[in-house]
């Protein structure tokens, strides 16, 4: 391999402001082509043919910087005995024929060097027992690199991705041999060189680079190839990790060699080319025209396009079919992995970070275009399974679980734990339902005749049916009226669903202590005296409550709090996770230092005036309560001032004066609210609040509270 001097490396960068990719690189070519001359079989000599490459190779290096080089090589190829012809191909390379009629590809066109370094026949496929049509029917992926290293490419970072998701991963450097050896594919990855050019016949076929540099023993070995125009020589530069250049000569393969050599495809298998004019009609036909039985689905270029932004382009696409949501710009909520539908249009409307380019479009001398075909027209079809949804079924006592999973059962999880299964088809799982009533939902797939196979869904997010009341807890006067809504939160209500409340306490609603309904709302009157009712509502389908949720009324002037703590909190400084509601509380309003007003709620109170639970929020001098107020969690270290507010509980609530038990703060970020305001007097008000405090390590705590506030100095 002869390297570049630094004068002609000089010149081969200028000529590559005007080029992309090795292969497959420029306009030129196509229709109306004039006939080949009559090839004579054995007519050149492995030694005259070495020979000929050589000084090509040579000539190039000299008129790489010229934006005829193209032309040049054809002029100097067909100046040379050996050759019987020469022409610029369909992909805008030059290509010459010898006499023998074996062909010499050479690239004269390439992307500028990448800003850093990348990274025997066959048996058919058993066919499957089922036919699956959402879902790819095995697990064995196949991602071919055959650039050289100094290359953009993504395979060694799909690799351990693809294989969490339970893909058989098998990566290759491209070699003529690691094309003989796909089979049985369900993914297919080809990152290499593109060609279009036409055998002896004036067939177009398109053609890929290997990594493989030609030698005698390979030319023997695959003479019959050579003989039938599947395979060919190429000569194109080579960006080296040290950034120098050389010129390298390579062994390329057409479409029809992978199927001579046995390429074939489990049903609903996807095969992508990262290669230049990899989007055209001889693969086209190969890839979905019935030659490789099992392909659903193929992408590829339609034109020269650049090499890093290739890369990017199968980034996004894997990092979405996978339901990764890494890649640039990333969605806001977690989605699901993408089908071929909803990825083609994410292609050709999400702009690649700080371009206008969206990822299916890249531009070198003329944009090209990455496109997704399918072989039926249809591109709703994952390569993993898939959750879209989980909510009740049919049967109360069932959780049904919607996406793409496979026509094979395999198994669904929860936090681990495997569920029992009551039906399986391709796009909804039937399962018993879990006793937790929210986790982590995972799909496994079989895919495969063995049961030791399977491919893996993404986490999805289960929380069982949820309803709240609104409003959530209410201080009333006495006799008052208020109106309570139940709505649903989190899941699908199932149809002919209804709404029970009960009502404990002194006030009525709807004029009873119960009422079962399809309508959510209920009215509820509040009794002449002083009291804490409580009002639950229960989601009731076909005899099973599905989700409930309770609610404290507070009539008359009654200081209550109630509270849940959760998630994960230092259990030396706070206590122990649950549910909490006191009714004995107290309010204040006063001045504690000049330019500040504060309140103060206290409950949990013990017989020596220890306080279990302490609120606090600050005001301007004067500040008006009114409902709507707001007031954020206090940061440790920050100056006290108006708008902000703490929380503080005893690590003993159920004895606050327990010697051993002490009082913190609790959290570092949060919202208190004041939600609703009553005069009970000249300068006493009734607040009706709710709050929210975080830790930033998973612990909340949230609740609503009650508080007369009376002023003293």
């Amino acid at each position: 391999m002869k390297k570049l001097t630094p004068s002609r490396l000089l010149a081969w960068a200028a000529a590559l402001l005007l080029c992309t990719i090795l292969i497959a690189c420029g306009g030129g070519g196509g229709g109306g082509l004039a006939p080949l001359p009559d090839f004579i079989p054995g007519s050149v000599s492995d030694t005259d043919r070495d020979n000929a490459v050589a000084e090509v190779s040579d000539y190039f290096a000299t008129v790489a910087g010229n934006a005829q080089a193209a032309s040049l090589i054809v002029t100097k190829m067909k100046s040379m005995p050996v050759f019987a012809t020469a022409e610029i191909s369909a992909s805008g390379d030059a290509i010459g024929w010898f006499k023998d009629g074996r062909q010499l590809a050479v690239f004269t066109s390439d992307d500028l060097p990448p800003a850093s370094a990348g990274h025997a026949a066959q048996t058919a496929a058993k066919p499957p027992t089922a036919m699956p049509k959402n879902l790819t029917f095995g697990r064995r992926a196949f991602l071919i690199n055959s650039f050289e290293p100094a290359r953009e490419d993504s395979t060694a970072a799909l690799s351990p991705l693809l294989q969490q998701k339970g893909y058989d991963v098998t990566t290759m450097s491209g070699t003529l041999a690691d094309f003989t050896h796909l089979s049985d594919v369900s993914l297919l990855l080809v990152h290499a060189h593109g060609l279009l050019s036409t055998d002896k016949h004036r067939v177009q076929h398109f053609y890929y680079a290997t990594s493989q540099s030609p030698d005698a023993i390979t030319n023997g070995v695959y003479s019959a190839d050579w003989d039938n125009d599947s395979l060919f020589v190429g000569v194109g530069p080579s960006w080296n990790l040290d950034g120098t250049v050389s010129v390298a000569k390579k062994y390329c393969i057409s479409e029809q060699f992978l199927i001579n050599h046995g390429l074939n495809f489990v049903p609903n298998a996807f095969w992508m080319s990262q290669s230049c004019s990899s989007y055209t009609t001889p693969i086209l036909n190969i890839a979905l025209g019935g030659g490789s039985t099992g392909v659903a689905t193929y992408a590829g270029w339609t034109k020269p396009e650049e090499s890093s932004e290739s890369t990017a382009t199968t980034n996004f696409v894997f990092d979405r079919l996978l339901g990764l949501n890494q890649v640039a710009p990333v969605e806001q909520d977690t989605p699901s992995p993408y089908d071929f539908d909803k990825l083609r249009t994410a292609l050709s409307t999400t702009k690649r970070p700080g371009s206008t380019l969206t990822y299916d479009t890249s531009i070198k001398n003329d944009p090209a275009k990455f496109f997704i075909k399918s072989a039926n027209g249809s591109t709703v079809h994952t390569i993993i399974p898939s959750i879209t949804a989980a909510q009740i079924g049919t049967d109360p006592s069932t959780l049904s679980i919607d996406g793409f999973f496979g026509a094979q059962q395999g198994a669904v999880t929860l936090d681990g734990t495997i569920l029992t299964p009551v039906s399986w088809s391709e796009t909804n799982v039937v399962v018993q339902k879990p006793a937790a009533d929210s986790g982590v939902l995972v799909v496994r797939s079989l895919g495969t005749d063995s049961p030791d196979g399977y491919l893996l869904s993404q986490p999805y997010q289960y929380s069982g049916l949820q309803v709240e009341i609104s409003p959530d807890g209410a201080a009333l006067d006495l006799g008052a009226h208020q109106t309570f809504t139940a709505s649903i939160t989190h899941g699908t209500l199932p149809p002919g669903a209804t709404f029970k409340w009960t009502l404990t306490g002194n006030g009525k609603i709807n004029g009873g202590t119960t009422v079962t309904s399809t309508s959510p709302t209920v009215s509820y009157v509040a009794p002449n005296t002083t009291t804490l009712d409580s009002l639950k509502v229960q989601v009731i389908y076909k005899g099973v409550s599905q989700a409930e949720k309770s609610s404290t009324i507070v009539v008359g002037d009654v200081g209550t709090i109630d509270f849940t703590l959760s998630g994960n909190w230092d259990t030396s400084k706070t206590p122990p996770i649950g549910h909490y509601m006191y009714s004995d509380g107290a309010g204040a309003r006063w001045s504690p230092e000049p330019g500040l007003d504060a309140l103060a709620m206290s409950y949990d109170i013990g017989t020596e005036q220890t306080i279990g639970v302490l609120v606090t929020a600050q005001l301007t001098p004067g500040q008006q309560l009114v409902a709507g107020q707001t007031f954020t969690h206090y940061h440790s270290g920050d100056p006290i001032v108006p708008g902000i507010f703490t929380l503080t509980m005893s690590t003993n609530l159920t004895n606050p004066e327990d010697p051993n038990s002490s009082q913190y703060a609790i959290g570092t970020d949060g919202t208190m609210t004041i939600d609703s305001v009553r005069t009970l007097g000249d300068s006493t008000k009734y607040i009706h609040f709710t709050f929210t405090a975080t830790n930033g390590i998973g612990g909340t705590v949230t609740g609503t509270g009650t508080a007369k506030i009376i002023p003293y100095n």
